[in-house]
């Protein structure tokens, strides 16, 4: 929310799953959250949100990519994300299913990408065993 408030109207979730941002946050009308996940993914975030009856509080932009496949990037920018405007990038929860080399690819293009970046963090020193 905070990103909003200072002028950010593009929300990138990297690997969202099921998650419900743009429909239960107060986001402002003028910005976009772009959703990136497989399309199995959202054949089903459909059908629930469907059977809901819930309707995005702004615009909502579903982009169909496989994060391994370095192409991403330039379908999100297909789906309408502008790399000259703010974003802000979010990837919670999808790095620790990633080996060490992919996850420092996607973080250096984000950072290429510019912008503000929300990552989870973990160690594998401290995983469970």
């Amino acid at each position: 929310m905070k990103a909003s408030s200072n002028g950010v109207r593009q929300i990138v979730i990297v690997g969202t799953g099921l998650d419900g941002r743009a429909f239960r946050l107060p986001l402002p009308t003028d910005a976009t959250t772009f959703e990136i996940d497989r399309a199995d993914i959202f054949e089903l975030k459909g059908t629930l949100l469907t059977e809901a009856g819930l309707l995005p509080h702004c615009r909502r932009q579903t982009i169909a990519a496989d994060i391994a496949d370095p192409e991403w990037i330039a379908a999100l920018s297909l789906g309408g994300w502008q790399h000259d405007q703010p974003t802000l990038w979010l990837l919670e929860g999808l790095l620790i299913y990633l080996s060490v080399d992919p996850r420092t690819f996607r973080v250096e293009t984000l950072r290429g990408a510019g912008g503000l970046q929300c990552v989870t963090y973990s160690r594998w020193d401290r995983a469970p065993e």
